[in-house]
């Protein structure tokens, strides 16, 4: 994808998204379909309904948490990346329907912002409770090391 359809992309998913807060509705995309997982906190999906000139995936990094690394500093951290990433995948791809809710922004690589919900459940929170993944503010990362 060239640099000027990815601005292009990034420009619409955006002013959709700014659209959708100003008329005070939540931005939510229902029974994605996952793709695969990177690590503990970014997944790749599909999203319904978004034409394919936009692409057909979308990377979601999940809201308000923080995994460890899969290239951390330490080799705990990198056993807990892994970890993390098996759970996450274990309840995303097992799950019968995910969705992305309370889609706040991208973020500087272009992901989209928001919490994973598989079959009910907060993905990122069930990380947190597993001990796998922390509560962050904003672009705050965890230290795991």
């Amino acid at each position: 994808m060239t640099d000027t359809l990815m601005g292009i992309l990034f420009a619409v998913v955006a002013v959709a998204m700014l659209a959708g807060s100003a008329w005070g509705q939540p931005w939510r995309f229902d029974d994605v379909t996952v793709v695969g997982c990177y690590d503990g906190d970014t997944c790749t999906v599909t999203l319904p309904g978004v034409h394919p000139l936009f692409g057909r995936e979308a990377r979601v990094r999940l809201l308000g948490v923080d995994a460890p690394e899969l290239s951390g500093a330490c080799a705990v951290e990198r056993k807990l990346a892994r970890r993390a990433r098996a759970v996450t995948r274990g309840a995303v791809l097992d799950a019968e329907r995910v969705d992305v809710v309370d889609v706040e922004q991208l973020d500087v690589w272009g992901r989209i912002l928001g919490r994973l919900v598989a079959d009910g459940v907060d993905v990122g929170r069930g990380l947190v409770v597993a001990g796998l993944a922390r509560v962050v503010r904003g672009r705050e990362q965890a230290v795991w090391c």
